[in-house]
């Protein structure tokens, strides 16, 4: 037992798999789940989807599939392992982005398990997003891109980074949303890394000729990599079509931005603070380019919640420089006992966790579902977070989770001005003729429904459905 506590490799190693495990007791469902499991099933059985099929609104228009490997992945993994998939796919997200952490850090780890640990500690900032949606795609292309970046950095033989349009092309298939980081990573390094100065604390030393040219001609090459999809070069400019779209921005709650004044948002200003603090305190100059890379996760997580893990990932690749080396006798068994005791809270967490990845329903039940087939309507005017299930359910929707598609066709605002009585929401009503109306219990349009004598058919403690005569 002693000699393997005194391996480190072993200890570093049950501790990355232990905490992989204790950010899964966290995992919990989201509307999105659903839709993506049923394009999934779709694309599947019958090829890649271009065009809408899960909604009589938006029918046979054209949708950008941007997730639509990660759809065909999660819903084989469901074949396999039934609900379970969450869990596998959290667990190998985490895993990937674990090990590449390790893979290039791992001589300074050996020499500071202490800080090891806490780095790993901070790594709850996952929690917050711990489901199963592609957005962990992107987090391990992340991990691998700032790897290839870094060994780059380190070392100007290194040939690691033209694996970098490989992974752009798997990017801009897994989540293409966000699939333009790997070129962009690139060119960011490379216009930081053509400075050269020392200012007080910060120095950088500029990039060797042949740096610049690799990362010039991979992220020329990554840019037409973002164009081999089903969709072509749509792909390459949709993440910039996306950040532009002011309706999706407002609507999203996870792009909203990041507020110091939210109790839920302090995590994130806690980790830039740690981060910032060892920068400024460590012993050692800071690297301009380290320094970039602590403002670029900055600003993106001030820009939106949605990109808190990318301070951490980012920061991941440089902190380790900051840390002097520290003995600290007892860390081997501190580290040993929270494996424990992570393994003791998986276990008693797995009833919970078990339940929540089995739920078949968040909005609706299955009483409710029974009886809108029951029903059959054909134009059924649903809220946005219920599209999701209906969909799983193989039941047209009005809308559902997939914004960028509804918002391109002007779908968006004619939804949102309905449910709020708005502007022209009458002409809308008329032009789609609802014949049954799936509303959030209490909301505006449910009391103008109420006070206008349209039939009740069915309630529960979130939604209604009302039935046109």
């Amino acid at each position: 037992m002693k000699k393997i506590i005194n391996n480190k490799k072993f200890l570093l190693i049950s501790l990355f798999v232990c905490f992989s495990l204790f950010l899964c007791t966290f995992i919990f469902k989201e509307s999105d789940y659903f839709w993506h499991i049923k394009a999934g099933e779709y694309m599947t059985n019958k090829g890649i989807l271009t065009k809408d099929v899960f909604s009589y609104s938006a029918f046979g228009k054209y949708w950008m599939s941007h997730e639509w490997l990660f759809e065909v992945i999660i819903y084989n993994l469901k074949r396999l392992f039934g609900n379970y998939n969450m869990i596998i796919y959290i667990l190998i997200s985490i895993g990937i982005i674990y090990y590449y952490l390790y893979k290039y850090n791992k001589d300074k780890m050996y020499k500071n398990l202490l800080f090891t640990l806490i780095w790993i500690i901070l790594s709850s900032i996952f929690i917050f997003y711990i489901q199963c949606r592609p957005h962990f795609c992107s987090y391990i292309m992340l991990s691998i891109s700032m790897y290839l970046i870094y060994s780059l950095i380190k070392d100007e033989k290194s040939n690691k980074i033209y694996f970098m349009p490989i992974l752009t092309i798997l990017w801009s298939n897994l989540h293409g949303g966000s699939s333009n980081l790997g070129y962009l990573l690139c060119f960011f390094v490379l216009v930081v890394g053509l400075f050269n100065f020392k200012y007080n604390k910060i120095e950088t030393k500029r990039l060797s000729i042949i740096q610049i040219k690799e990362l010039l001609l991979v992220g020329i090459i990554s840019i037409f990599c973002t164009s081999i999809n089903p969709h072509g070069f749509k792909m390459t400019i949709y993440p910039y079509t996306n950040m532009l779209d002011n309706t999706m921005i407002s609507s999203i709650s996870e792009w909203a931005p990041t507020n110091i004044n939210k109790i839920t948002h302090i995590p994130f200003f806690i980790l830039a603070i740690i981060i910032l603090f060892i920068l400024i305190f460590s012993k050692k100059k800071i690297n301009f380019i380290d320094f970039a890379f602590f403002g670029l996760g900055l600003f993106l997580g001030l820009k939106a919640i949605r990109f808190w893990p990318y301070l951490y990932i980012l920061s991941s690749y440089y902190i380790f420089n900051y840390i002097e080396e520290f003995n600290f006798n007892n860390i081997k068994y501190i580290i040993v006992f929270i494996n424990v005791l992570i393994i003791c809270l998986f276990i008693r967490s797995f009833n919970k966790m078990n339940i929540e990845i089995n739920k078949e329903y968040l909005y609706l039940d299955k009483e409710f579902i029974n009886i809108i087939k029951k029903e059959k309507p054909k134009r059924v005017f649903n809220m946005y977070d219920t599209g999701g299930e209906l969909i799983y359910k193989s039941i047209p929707v009005f809308i559902n989770d997939r914004a960028d598609l509804y918002s391109s066709v002007g779908l968006l605002n004619r939804f949102l001005n309905v449910v709020d009585l708005d502007i022209d929401y009458e002409e809308t009503i008329d032009e789609y003729k609802f014949d049954y109306y799936l509303v959030e219990s209490g909301s505006k349009l449910e009391k103008y429904l109420y006070k206008i004598g349209v039939e009740k058919i069915y309630s529960n403690d979130k939604y209604v459905l009302y039935k046109i005569k």
